[in-house]
């Protein structure tokens, strides 16, 4: 195991154990309530409602910008998340590949799409929010950190695949 990897399963477990104690005391505060029987009654009902309103975001589309604005950032993570997982498997084994996605134009291309639809939903946020600002929206600090960091985040992914090319040749 070379430095480098070591420094980031040292990181990784630090982070794991503080997720962990965190997820710990949240469940703590779940079990103060009472049972709901009702919680599984419906499954298949329940897994309409996900696909409906998780997955589909269809509530967000009843004001089509901010619909729109919220279904770009929320599939772009969705789409980036394997690619992370690639990138933080690299990062202990240089040859570590996802099977059917690594390396392939089609897994390449979707990354740099997606992480070119977050930014626009960053920046669809941004006009929403400090442009027009509708009644139902605050401005505070939190939504302007949360913003900035989701900018970075895609900046930086897109900055290490454009490194990458470089290095290449």
């Amino acid at each position: 195991m070379t430095p480098r990897s070591l420094v980031l399963l040292v990181l990784t477990t630090v982070a794991v154990a503080l997720f962990a104690r965190n997820a710990g005391r949240l469940v703590a505060y779940l079990r103060l309530g009472k049972p709901d029987p009702e919680r599984f009654d419906d499954p298949r009902a329940r897994s309409d409602d996900v696909g409906t309103y998780v997955l589909a975001q269809a509530r967000m589309f009843r004001v089509p910008a901010s619909g729109i604005m919220h279904a770009l950032i929320f599939w772009g993570f969705i789409v980036i998340t394997l690619g992370t997982v690639e990138l933080f498997g690299r990062g202990f084994w240089a040859g570590f590949s996802i099977p059917l996605a690594s390396d392939r134009p089609w897994f390449l291309l979707s990354q740099d799409l997606f992480a070119g639809l977050v930014l626009l939903g960053v920046l669809m946020a941004v006009a929403i929010r400090y442009g027009k600002r509708p009644e139902r929206i605050s401005q505070t600090w939190d939504a302007a950190v949360i913003l900035s960091l989701i900018a970075f985040l895609m900046l930086t992914l897109l900055a290490y695949v454009a490194l990458g090319l470089v290095a290449a040749g």
